[in-house]
């Protein structure tokens, strides 16, 4: 199972601190079971096991659903979301 730190480092662009602050604040609140919805997670229409959550203005935190729970995908820039979706 991918780990969210695998996941932060295998980013290629260089994220604000207040961002991967904000993502470990989320992943930690979903690992003790909150809700991906009350947590501010949309499922994407064009691929529905993917959540996807607004790490800031620019930023997009994707998780995989895996069963009962949720798995790290990637932290993708706002403008390689459409992109990233189309080649999942």
């Amino acid at each position: 199972m991918i780990s969210l730190q695998q996941v932060l480092s295998k980013c290629p662009h260089q994220v604000p601190d207040c961002h991967i602050q904000r993502a470990m604040e989320l992943h930690q609140q979903l690992t003790e079971g909150a809700s991906f919805t009350r947590l501010g997670g949309k499922r994407i229409k064009q691929s529905p096991h993917i959540i996807r959550f607004k790490i800031g203005r620019g930023w997009r935190l994707l998780y995989l659903e895996q069963g009962p729970r949720l798995v790290p995908y990637c932290l993708i820039a706002r403008q390689r979301f459409e992109q990233t979706i189309k080649r999942r």
